[in-house]
Order: C-alpha cells, then sequence, then structure tokens
C-alpha cells in the first residue's frame, strides 16, 4: 500500500483590463484535483475572476498572472 500525498495548493495572482480602462487585480489560493494541468487552473481562474468581477470583464484583457505553489 503506498501512502497518498496531499495536493499541492497555489497561491495565484491575475490582474484584468476591461475594455473601458478598469483595471483589476484579485488573489487565492487554488489546489487541482489530480490530472489537472496549468492551462485548467488558469481558464479555472480566470474564469472565476471574470464572473466575480462582472459584465464589464467579459472580454478582458489579463495583464498580469502568477501561480506559484503556496509554500515558504
Amino acid at each position: 500500500m503506498t501512502a497518498q500525498t496531499e495536493p499541492s495548493t497555489y497561491h495565484w495572482v491575475i490582474t484584468l483590463t476591461a475594455s473601458n480602462g478598469d483595471i483589476a487585480t484579485l488573489e487565492g489560493t487554488y489546489t487541482p484535483r489530480p490530472g489537472k494541468n496549468r492551462q485548467d487552473a488558469y481558464l479555472t481562474i480566470y474564469r472565476a475572476a471574470i464572473d466575480s468581477l462582472g459584465r464589464n470583464y467579459t472580454n478582458a484583457s489579463v495583464t498580469h498572472w502568477s501561480l506559484d505553489r503556496n509554500e515558504l
């Protein structure tokens, strides 16, 4: 029997610029399910950020993106 390792948790920061010039930066943590990759994390976080910011950010551009292990 092999020991199960806990999935790594990642800290993310994303900055979005809306078409009207508004800028928003959000941050949080993300723990991927097994089999997920960096692109899956990006799309999940990007879509959640757009949803939380509302209609002005529907077609927002990403001006900053960071995803790193949440460890010191």
